[in-house]
């Protein structure tokens, strides 16, 4: 007997090798049933990718909207602030030039929808609106942020020597806010 032939009473601890049948041979070698099967394989994957890139994205949106959200009433209600601080003396003096200069920086703003300054009997000093401004920026109580029509908008007091002096209101724009959502 040679090396590495089989006899009936070598068991499976032999280390002989196993010769498989033809005809097994030929069927766990199909060509259509290992394509069948890598194929199946690969659409499997695509799958569980796909389906962990939506859960994925799905959960990035979750955590950045209302993270923007936030955002952007915080500048709502701080550009009111500020508008308010840097047109007191424009407001006081109801100098429409010194007011214009005030808010140049605001109207560079893309979040920036509209910002109104009146004086302390309602009559309007300056205006900005980004096409057509159909909210009141006036309504509502004094510093609280509102969401209308697709912005938030608040109003606050223009002080000056502790008298109030006038209004100003600020309407920032929810267009980040939608955008994210078309996104999504």
């Amino acid at each position: 007997m040679t090396h590495g032939e089989r006899t009936p009473d070598d068991g499976p601890q032999s280390g002989a090798q196993v010769v498989l049948d033809p005809a097994q041979r030929a069927r766990i070698l199909s060509t259509a049933r290992l394509k069948l099967v890598l194929t199946a394989f690969i659409v499997f994957v695509l799958l569980g990718a796909s389906a962990l890139s939506f859960v994925l994205v799905s959960r990035i949106f979750d955590q950045l909207t209302p993270a923007t959200a936030r955002d952007l009433q915080w500048k709502a209600q701080r550009g009111a602030v500020e508008l308010a601080r840097s047109t007191e003396s424009g407001v006081h003096l109801r100098d429409r030039d010194q007011i214009r200069a005030a808010v140049r920086e605001i109207l560079e703003d893309d979040d920036v929808e509209a910002e109104r300054v009146t004086d302390g009997a309602g009559d309007v000093l300056f205006e900005h609106a980004r096409g057509e401004l159909g909210v009141d920026l006036f309504r509502g109580p004094a510093g609280e942020v509102s969401d209308r029509g697709g912005a938030y908008v608040t109003w606050v007091d223009v002080v000056a020597d502790g008298e109030r002096v006038g209004k100003v209101g600020v309407a920032i724009s929810q267009s980040r806010l939608r955008a994210g959502e078309e996104l999504r």
